[in-house]
C-alpha cells in the first residue's frame, strides 16, 4: 500500500473510464451520507468489482499495491477470500520474451507440470521456459515488501506448448495474462486445460495508456515457433510478434483478502486535517498486534480512543463528502469539530484507526464501534495536574470516575473559580489548591478547564518622602500620606512598617498596625517631621515588608534653613503703585514693603480722529506721554438724543439683552450696551431618592425664571449605611474559629468575618496500640481526632515486654585452675546475659605440685562421679571440636566455588 497520490495521466484516463467521479467537496456538511462504493469498499464489495464490460454493468475499481504507487485493476474474484489484480501500468519495460530463435532443451528447473511427462525440448515461444518468468520472479521480491508478498497467493495457470501439442501448468505469484489472436480482451486468474482463455476477462479499456498498451501475453502464437501473443497499441487487439522484440510486462496476481479489512479512496493518513480522495483504493489490513480501540459516543459527537501505542496512529473519518484525519496517541477523545469545522456529527461516517508501516508499505486499521455510552475529555492546562482519576474516560456508563485536579506550585483556584455544569458534569472548587470533577454525563463532554491563577505576591508604596524645605521657626509641617497597595491576588500578611536610619527619630510615623492587606486593598500611613528641629538636613528610610514579597522602601528628607531675604524693587507706573518684595532664598517666604504711589498719566493734547456731522458722530483721541496708553472719546452727531436708555431686547436665562440711547427724531441709536443674561435661579431642590449604601443620591431643581432648565446635584450626606443580616457558616475547625457571612438588606453586598469562640477543639477517644513496645521500653497508642486528621500519641504505662531469654550456653569451659563462662540471649532484642562458671575442684587438693609440672591426672579420663554432679543442661564440652570441623568444611566449600566460577569466566 502506498502513501502518495495517483499521477496526473492515470487520473485523466480513470476519470473517462469510471462512471462515478470524485465526490463533491462542499463548504459545509449538513446531512452527511455514508461514502458510496467508489469511495469505501468492504471485502465483500471488493470481490464484486471487475474488468468485464460485457456482463451488463461497467464496474471497475483500482487499488494501490507494491512499489512506485503501483495501481492494479480488480479483475474479479474466483474464491471466497481473494481477488485477482491486473497491473494498470507495466512493472517493467523493454523486456525480451526470448533472446534467441532456437529450440530449448527441457529443463526441470522451469517447474512446468505436464500431464503426460516432460517433453524433450520446446519452442522459443514457450512461456514456462522464457526469461520473462525469471524477471517476474525477481519482481516478486524487488517490487514488493515481505509483508506485501505474504498477501500474494501462488496461482496455478495453464498455457499451451505448441511444439509438443500439449498443455502445461506453472505456479507463481506474478504471471502474465492469456489471450487469443484477434480478441479485444485478455484473461487473468485461474483457467482450465480445456479453455485456456477462461478465467477473468480484462477488456481493452484496462490495458494501459500509449506505449504501455503493448505488452507480452504468455500464450504462444501457433503459426510461428518464435512468435508469441501480445496486445497491440494500434487497434487494441491481441496480435503476435517475434519473441526477440522488447515489450512491457503487465502481470496479474491473486490477492489474499483474509487480512484485509476494507479499502478506501482515502490516502494514507500522515497529517491532521482534510484528506483529498483518490480514484484508487488503498487497502487497510488487520494488524497482528492491537493498534488501539475506537468507540463512537452515544451522541455521535466524539470518538473515544484507547490503547494507542504507535506514535504514528491516526483517527480517520470518511463520508460521502470527504475524509479527515487526526493523529492520536494513548487514551484520547476526539470530538467532531476537532476533525473538521465542516463536520457536525459522526453519524453516517466510516471511522477507523490506522497506522502505516512505511518500510513494509502496509497500512493497518481497526474500525470504530458504536458505543451506547458517552466519551469524556477534560482538557487540563499547564497550570494544573490531575492527581486522581483519568481526564479521558471513554464509553462511560453512569457516573464518571471522579477526577481531582490540583493547582501547580505557585498557582491557585480563586474563590470565584467556576465552570457551569455541562451536560451533567460539575466542576467543584474544593479549596484554593484543588477542584474536583464528577457527575453523570448526558452527552459527550469536551470540557476545557479555566487555567489556574498564578499566585502574585506584590505590593507598591506610593507617596512623596521629600518634604518642602523650610526655615527655622517653621510651623508644624503637614504630614505626607503614603499608600501601600496590594497589587497581587493573594493576601499580604504580617505587614511591617518602619522608619530606619540615623535620623529615624526626627520623623513621626502614624498607622493603625494593620497586619494583612487583601488583594487590591490599600493601607494608608502618614509621616511628618518633628517640630522645632534645628538647622540641618534630616534623612531616613521608610520601609514596608510582608511575607513572600520583596520589601519596598522610599527615602525621607527634611531640610531646615536660616532665612536669607533678597529685595526686589518694583517701581510705580502710571496706574500701579511701586513696592519692594523681600524673598527668602531658602524657604521662598516673601513679603512686600516700601510702597510708593502710582505716577498717573501724563496726557497729551486731544486730537480729532473723525469729525462729527449732522448724521454721524465723530471721535477724538489723546495719548499718555509716558506709557503711550490712548483713550478715545466720541463726538456726538447733531442728533437730539433722549436722556435715558431704551431697552431694545429683554434678557433671558439663555440670551443677553441690549439697550441704547435713541435719537428723538430718527431711528439712529447710540451708546448701545449689552444687558447680561439672567442667572438661573435654582432654589427648590427635591431628592431623587436614588441614594445607595455606597453612594450619595441626587436632588433636582427647576429654574425659577421659568426657562425650563433643570439642575441635578449630589445630595451630600444621603448615602445609606449597610445593614447586614448575619448567618453562621458552620465552618469552624479544631484549631480555627468559623466564619459568619452577612448580607446587606439594601444592596445584597456580602461581608464575611470570623465568629469568635467557635473553634471545635480536638477530640481524641479511640486510642489504638501502635504495637511498638520493646523489652525495656513502654509502647505507645495513637488516636485520631474525631474532627480532623491530627493524631495524638501517648505512652501505655507498664507495657514493656521484658526480656525473653533462651537457654544458657557455655562459651568457656571451667577448669581446675580457671573459672568458665556461660551466656543466654534475648530472643526479641538480642540482649546478652552472662554468668561465671566456678573453677572445678582438684582431686588431690592436699598434694602439692613440687616439680612445677602441670597436673595431667584428669586428661583423657572420663568424668568421675564428683564431676558428674556439675553437668548442666546445654553442656557443650565438645563444642570447640564441632565448631572447628564446621569452619574447615565451610572454607573448603568456598574455595571450590571460587575456582569453579573463575574457570567458567575464562571459557
Amino acid at each position: 500500500m502506498k502513501k502518495t497520490t495517483k499521477k496526473a495521466m492515470t487520473f485523466l484516463l480513470a476519470a473517462s473510464m469510471i462512471a462515478t467521479s470524485f465526490p463533491a467537496f462542499n463548504a459545509t456538511v449538513h446531512a452527511a451520507e455514508l461514502p458510496d462504493s467508489s469511495q469505501f469498499a468492504t471485502v465483500e464489495k471488493l470481490k464484486t468489482f471487475n474488468t468485464d464490460d460485457t456482463d451488463g454493468e461497467k464496474n471497475p475499481a483500482k487499488v494501490y499495491f507494491g512499489n512506485n504507487d503501483q495501481q492494479w485493476w480488480i479483475a474479479g474474484s474466483q474464491s471466497n477470500d481473494s481477488i485477482t489484480l491486473f497491473a494498470a501500468r507495466p512493472l517493467a519495460t523493454n523486456q525480451l520474451f526470448e533472446s534467441g530463435s532456437s529450440n530449448k532443451p527441457y529443463d526441470s528447473s522451469w517447474n512446468c507440470t505436464y500431464p503426460n511427462g516432460s517433453p524433450a525440448d520446446v519452442y522459443p515461444n514457450h512461456y514456462g521456459a522464457s526469461p520473462l518468468r525469471n524477471t517476474l520472479k525477481g519482481l516478486e521480491s524487488s517490487y514488493f515488501t515481505i509483508a506485501e508478498q505474504s498477501l500474494m497467493k501462488d496461482t496455478t495457470i495453464y498455457t499451451s506448448d505448441t511444439k509438443n501439442g500439449s498443455v502445461y501448468s506453472t505456479t507463481n505469484k506474478l504471471y502474465l495474462a492469456h489471450g487469443a489472436d484477434g480478441d479485444t480482451y485478455i484473461a487473468v486468474g485461474k483457467n482450465s486445460t480445456g479453455f485456456l482463455n477462461s478465467g477473468l476477462r480484462v477488456d481493452t479499456d484496462y490495458w494501459g495508456i500509449g506505449d504501455n498498451r503493448t505488452f507480452y501475453l504468455r500464450a504462444p502464437y501457433s503459426g510461428r515457433e518464435n512468435a508469441s501473443l501480445n496486445t497491440r497499441n494500434v487497434d487494441s487487439k491481441v496480435s503476435w510478434s517475434a519473441v526477440y522484440y522488447k515489450y512491457a510486462l503487465v502481470p496479474a496476481f491473486e490477492l489474499n483478502l483474509s487480512s484485509v479489512l476494507f479499502a478506501s479512496s482515502t490516502p494514507l493518513a500522515s497529517i491532521d486535517g482534510n484528506l483529498k480522495l483518490n480514484d484508487v483504493f488503498t487497502l487497510r489490513c488487520n494488524s497482528q498486534t492491537s493498534i488501539g480501540t475506537a468507540t463512537i459516543g452515544k451522541s455521535k459527537q466524539s470518538v473515544g480512543v484507547t490503547g494507542v501505542t504507535n506514535e504514528s496512529t491516526y483517527l480517520v473519518v470518511q463520508n460521502k463528502d470527504g475524509a479527515w484525519s487526526k493523529k492520536v496517541s494513548g487514551n484520547d477523545v476526539v470530538f467532531v469539530n476537532e476533525m473538521s469545522n465542516t463536520l457536525t456529527s459522526f453519524e453516517n461516517c466510516q471511522i477507523w484507526l490506522e497506522t502505516t508501516d512505511s518500510k513494509q508499505r502496509m497500512t493497518y486499521a481497526a474500525m470504530a464501534a458504536q458505543g451506547n455510552n458517552y466519551n469524556i475529555k477534560i482538557n487540563v492546562g499547564d497550570t494544573m495536574t490531575a492527581s486522581t482519576g483519568n481526564v479521558v474516560q471513554t464509553n462511560v456508563a453512569g457516573s464518571i470516575d471522579k477526577i481531582v485536579i490540583n493547582a501547580q506550585n505557585d498557582y491557585m483556584f480563586p474563590a470565584d473559580y467556576a465552570i457551569p455544569e455541562q451536560d451533567g458534569i460539575t466542576v467543584t472548587r474544593d479549596s484554593e489548591n484543588q477542584i474536583s470533577i464528577s457527575g453523570t454525563p448526558t452527552a459527550d463532554i469536551n470540557m476545557t478547564l479555566t487555567p489556574a491563577t498564578a499566585k502574585n505576591y506584590s505590593m507598591i508604596l506610593d507617596g512623596n518622602g521629600t518634604f518642602a524645605e523650610t526655615c527655622v521657626g517653621y510651623e508644624p509641617i503637614a504630614a505626607n500620606e503614603f499608600t501601600i497597595t496590594n497589587t497581587g491576588n493573594v493576601d499580604l500578611r504580617n505587614i511591617s512598617v518602619s522608619i530606619t536610619g540615623n535620623d529615624a527619630d526626627k520623623f513621626e510615623l502614624v498607622w493603625d498596625n494593620t497586619s494583612t492587606i487583601n488583594p487590591n486593598g490599600k493601607l494608608k500611613i502618614t509621616v511628618k517631621p518633628q517640630t522645632k528641629l534645628a538647622v540641618g538636613t534630616y534623612q531616613a528610610i521608610l520601609s514596608v515588608s510582608a511575607d513572600n514579597v520583596t520589601a519596598v522602601a522610599t527615602s525621607l528628607q527634611f531640610t531646615v534653613n536660616e532665612h536669607d531675604y533678597e529685595a526686589a524693587v518694583t517701581p510705580p507706573t502710571c496706574t500701579e503703585k511701586g513696592y519692594t518684595t523681600y524673598t527668602c532664598q531658602n524657604c521662598s517666604h516673601r513679603y512686600k514693603g516700601d510702597e510708593t504711589e502710582s505716577n498717573g498719566h501724563t496726557w497729551g493734547e486731544w486730537q480729532i480722529v473723525n469729525s462729527p456731522t449732522c448724521e454721524q458722530g465723530g471721535s477724538k483721541k489723546r495719548t499718555c506721554k509716558v506709557c503711550k496708553v490712548s483713550e478715545t472719546e466720541n463726538l456726538s452727531p447733531n442728533h437730539e438724543w433722549e436722556t435715558n436708555y431704551t431697552v431694545d431686547k429683554e434678557p433671558t436665562c439663555t440670551t443677553d439683552g441690549s439697550k441704547s440711547i435713541h435719537c428723538k427724531n430718527c431711528e439712529v441709536v447710540k451708546d448701545s450696551e449689552v444687558i447680561r443674561r439672567l442667572e438661573h435661579r435654582f432654589i427648590n431642590y427635591t431628592s431623587n431618592n436614588d441614594a445607595t449604601c455606597t453612594k450619595d443620591g441626587t436632588k433636582t431643581a427647576n429654574c425659577d425664571n421659568g426657562c425650563g432648565e433643570a439642575d441635578t446635584v449630589a445630595d451630600t450626606g444621603s448615602m445609606l449605611e449597610h445593614e447586614y443580616k448575619w448567618q453562621y457558616n458552620n465552618d469552624a475547625e479544631c484549631e480555627k474559629n468559623g466564619t459568619e457571612t452577612g448580607t446587606c438588606i439594601h444592596c445584597q453586598a456580602a461581608s464575611t468575618r470570623e465568629k469568635a469562640d467557635t473553634a471545635l477543639g480536638h477530640e481524641f477517644h479511640n486510642y489504638v496500640s501502635d504495637d511498638n513496645a520493646t523489652c525495656t521500653k513502654n509502647g505507645t497508642e495513637t488516636a485520631k481526632c474525631e474532627h480532623c486528621d491530627k493524631n495524638d500519641t501517648r505512652t501505655i504505662e507498664n507495657s514493656a515486654l521484658g526480656h525473653q531469654f533462651g537457654e544458657w550456653k557455655v562459651i568457656k569451659e571451667a577448669t581446675t585452675t580457671a573459672a568458665g563462662e556461660k551466656e543466654r540471649i534475648c530472643e526479641r532484642c538480642n540482649t546478652k546475659e552472662t554468668e561465671v562458671i566456678s573453677i572445678l575442684p582438684n582431686e588431690d587438693t592436699n598434694k602439692p605440685n613440687t616439680d612445677n609440672k602441670p597436673n595431667t591426672d584428669n586428661i583423657d579420663k572420663p568424668n568421675n562421679a564428683k564431676n558428674n554432679d556439675r553437668v548442666e543442661t546445654g553442656d557443650q564440652a565438645n563444642m570447640g571440636l564441632y565448631v572447628s570441623l564446621l569452619a574447615t568444611s565451610s572454607l573448603f566449600l568456598a574455595v571450590i566455588l571460587v575456582l569453579r566460577r573463575k574457570k567458567r569466566l575464562t571459557k
